[in-house]
């Protein structure tokens, strides 16, 4: 269930080997289920989490990321396969956490407006090259790049700093 889930992962979080007997997810429990009320989700506390919408899983482990007040959270398409309202209740939560805690916050995303929403900073990857670097308010300008993948080339129309733009233009 939503709640085993939580009580499973609390309690590693506050295992230790040298007295299991205060091993507790009394702790994380009150930010937990606060949590799962951001997250809309603590009305499904004792619904088995392979009864939940893909939706509902991806904010499961949206509460779960952020467990134990982590220095660093990696968020890896923190959105996909998500409906708008879950989409939007997703970012709430992150750009909560971002502004309500001391961690540093990676999402890994192919959505630029989750970027746009989420990030002070952006990297643009393709091919493995970094193609842009900076913050997300720089993000003016348009470059189409070609990116060749085997038998075809797509065109992609990629956001990047006025610096930049000015620089692949002179180029």
């Amino acid at each position: 269930s939503v709640r085993e889930h939580i009580v499973l992962f609390s309690s590693l979080l506050h295992a230790s080997a040298s007295s299991p007997k205060t091993r507790t997810a009394q702790p994380e429990w009150p930010n937990a289920l606060a949590a799962l009320n951001r997250l809309g989700l603590a009305c499904h506390m004792h619904k088995p989490v392979w009864a939940l919408s893909g939706g509902m899983k991806r904010r499961l482990s949206l509460a779960l990321a952020f467990l134990g007040s982590p220095h660093v959270v990696l968020l890896d398409e923190p959105t996909s396969g998500c409906d708008a309202y879950s989409r939007e209740l997703a970012r709430r939560f992150v750009l909560e956490r971002r502004a309500n805690s001391s961690s540093a916050i990676l999402v890994s995303t192919h959505h630029v407006d989750d970027a746009e929403i989420l990030a002070d900073r952006v990297w643009f990857l393709n091919d493995c090259f970094l193609i842009y670097d900076g913050p997300v308010r720089a993000l003016e300008a348009s470059i189409d790049i070609d990116i060749d993948m085997g038998s075809s080339t797509s065109r992609y129309s990629t956001a990047v700093a006025p610096a930049a733009a000015a620089a692949a233009a002179s180029a």
